[in-house]
């Protein structure tokens, strides 16, 4: 049903919306108790590594330093200044919510392509491969991320408006399995705005370690990573985090 959807296109009706919210919550349900290891791999991958630490610049610092990679692509860039500009800020509010979020296996690409569909409901899920242990709060906002943001009108000068209908529809279908109290909603305003960074991180040294291709490397870190933050820093983001705050409890 999806199989030429892109990344970042919308689901094909708000009822979709609510299913795939359905069947995250159930297959988080499904991982419960599951406790292996993460997994060691360190490109292209999906996972919090460097933004749930306490000091968020000497964690990527450390991530630098392991990857000649990062080293070559960030010489004579000066990423503390962008990382403490567009993230830095959003990083230190997520840490407080930290401590209540328990580790889960996730999916890390819920995205309508990647969900095969019968009669209006999800019939099975695919492409694990970003799969990790992270927790169901950063899996949500990362389907929230995946589906209810237009992203890539942005590169037509769009304003990428996110989809609020489609976010009710995610959310009402995730509470409807798993609950979501307040404290949750928050922690998932929180997590929106960082999410996505430690993926655009390591494609930015897949692209130009493994590739050799500079330009996507280029539109990893300056697309994907920063102005995506920068787009919650702005109008639309904060629309879409102040109908969060205004709605969340609903979902209690």
């Amino acid at each position: 049903l999806y199989r030429d959807a892109q990344s970042w296109s919308a689901f094909h009706s708000v009822h979709h919306a609510g299913a795939a919210g359905q069947a995250l919550a159930r297959l988080h349900q499904a991982a419960e108790g599951f406790n292996a290891m993460p997994r060691q791999a360190n490109v292209l991958t999906s996972r919090c590594h460097a933004f749930v630490q306490p000091d968020l610049l000497a964690a990527v610092a450390a991530q630098i330093q392991r990857s000649r990679a990062l080293q070559r692509y960030l010489a004579g860039r000066d990423w503390r200044a962008e990382l403490s500009r567009a993230l830095l800020p959003a990083q230190r509010a997520l840490l407080p919510h930290l401590a209540t979020q328990a580790p889960l296996w996730t999916h890390n690409d819920w995205h309508a392509s990647n969900l095969l569909w019968r009669n209006g409901e999800v019939s099975s899920v695919l492409d694990f491969g970003l799969c990790d242990r992270t927790y169901a709060l950063y899996d949500l906002a990362t389907a929230l991320e995946r589906n209810a943001v237009p992203w890539l009108e942005l590169d037509s000068g769009g304003s990428a408006r996110a989809d609020l209908a489609t976010v009710d529809a995610l959310l009402d279908g995730y509470a409807r399995i798993r609950a979501l109290p307040v404290a949750a909603i928050e922690a998932l305003v929180a997590w929106l705005p960082v999410v996505h960074a430690d993926f655009a991180i390591s494609e930015t040294e897949y692209f130009d370690g493994i590739l050799d291709d500079r330009a996507s490397a280029d539109i990893a870190w300056g697309q994907y990573l920063l102005r995506h933050a920068d787009w919650f820093l702005g109008r639309e983001g904060q629309r879409l985090i102040a109908h969060l705050q205004q709605r969340k409890a609903d979902w209690s």
